[in-house]
């Protein structure tokens, strides 16, 4: 009697120990799973780390060319007054009160509304879109409308766009 109740006792801790070692295995996989995901991305953010630098700057770059406060668009209305008057025109600027949603390509960002009228030679016109191009943001121009003068000689144009927004915090 007390080897049948050994035998028992002894069957029962190999069965008890056969399933701590099954799961010993199930969890020893899953580790191994983990530790092989993480060494792969490990691996990917290498490669990413190869990238950053120029990422950062193509980022830094396309930031500078958004305005972000009140500050950056007085600055860039100043900007767009020294132009025109550059080039032998009058101008008169009218910002929206509030950025909004602008379609570019497809994709909706942040815009200031922007109205200028411009007076002047058709060929002061000429170099002012000449040299807005080089200003340091990106203004989107919507429609432009060129009209004669009736009591004047020269052009006077209607200029209707966005000043792209930076939405990011400083």
């Amino acid at each position: 009697m007390f080897h049948l109740i050994f035998l028992i006792l002894l069957m029962v801790g190999a069965g008890f120990l056969f399933y701590q070692t099954e799961n010993n295995i199930k969890e020893t996989r899953k580790l191994q799973l983990e530790v092989s995901r993480q060494e792969t991305n490990i691996s990917k953010l290498g490669d990413l780390s190869v990238l950053l630098p120029t990422l950062t700057s193509e980022t830094s770059t396309y930031l500078r060319t958004l305005p972000m406060s009140e500050s950056d668009v007085a600055a860039y209305a100043t900007l767009v007054e020294t132009l025109a008057k550059d080039s032998d025109l009058t101008i008169a600027n009218h910002f929206d009160d509030f950025p909004k949603a602008r379609d570019v390509s497809g994709k909706n960002i942040l815009g200031l509304g922007m109205e200028i009228t411009l007076e002047g030679p058709f060929q002061g016109l000429t170099r002012f879109f000449a040299r807005l191009t080089a200003l340091p943001y990106y203004f989107k121009i919507d429609k432009i409308t060129i009209l004669n003068q009736e009591t004047k000689t020269g052009v006077k144009a209607i200029v209707n766009g966005s000043l792209m927004m930076n939405t990011e915090k400083k």
